[in-house]
């Protein structure tokens, strides 16, 4: 289940991703852009940026705790 859920969440973040490029590439083509939606896009990176580091880390816990679930039922086969 969990695998499951960590493949749709990449997928969502993957979608995030494309939205703030497009948005990116949309207030770029635009002459007059104001400092503040400059400001509200990088806003946006720093968003997405916390919500990658947020699941790799969630992600990475959980498997660590996963593979020391897994040594310490090998471990207790062979007592």
């Amino acid at each position: 289940m969990f695998e499951t859920m960590a493949l749709e969440i990449e997928q969502l973040l993957t979608k995030l991703s494309q939205l703030n490029e497009q948005m990116g590439e949309i207030s770029s083509s635009q002459t007059n852009t104001s400092s503040g939606v400059l400001h509200t896009m990088q806003r946006h990176r720093e968003i997405l940026q916390d919500y990658k580091q947020e699941f790799h880390k969630t992600r990475s816990n959980y498997q660590a705790r996963k593979e020391k679930e897994e040594l310490l039922k090998s471990v207790r086969k062979d007592i």
